[in-house]
């Protein structure tokens, strides 16, 4: 039954291969449905995405390197938060978030935005580090701390040149 199954499949590949190298030489005009049907795989041997992800080597969740990605991204704007924030505080804005400019008023404006920007580096490594047994959280959060990062670091700049 197998093996019966099998040729079947097999036929109607090479039709379709046929069928298509017709239609790239121009001999067919037009392709119907009816001499154009995929071959129909049974529920059986279908495999559901949590089954290809594991045979993938994926683990069955979201491959590691998205999350990575996910976090090199929130370092990097980081990073653009610290510059534009302070070419903000260079021009005479001042610092809406009362703990960075705490630390600003304690240590000064390039030591506090050091202190604040290495503390939530940490806080994003500790996010990424959760990964291994709440990967959705970890990916959800990297997720809304980079949206949140992006959309800060957009208004921040909108307000520098302005």
């Amino acid at each position: 039954m197998r093996s019966v199954q099998l040729i079947s499949l097999a036929t109607k590949i090479d039709q379709r291969q046929q069928l298509t190298l017709r239609l790239a030489r121009g001999n067919v005009k037009r392709l119907t449905e009816e001499n154009f049907n995929p071959p129909e795989i049974p529920l059986t041997q279908q495999r559901s995405p949590l089954i290809c992800n594991q045979l993938s080597g994926a683990g069955g969740g979201m491959p590691m390197n998205t999350l990575r990605d996910l976090l090199i991204l929130n370092f990097l704007l980081q990073l653009f938060d610290g510059f534009i924030s302070l070419q903000a505080l260079s021009i005479g804005a001042r610092e809406v978030n009362p703990l960075v400019a705490a630390a600003m008023f304690n240590w000064g404006v390039i030591w506090g935005l050091i202190y604040s920007k290495s503390f939530a580096c940490v806080l994003l490594l500790t996010i990424f580090a959760l990964r291994h047994n709440h990967q959705l959280l970890a990916r959800q959060a990297l997720t809304v701390t980079a949206s949140v990062y992006a959309c800060v670091g957009l208004f921040c700049l909108w307000g520098v040149l302005r």
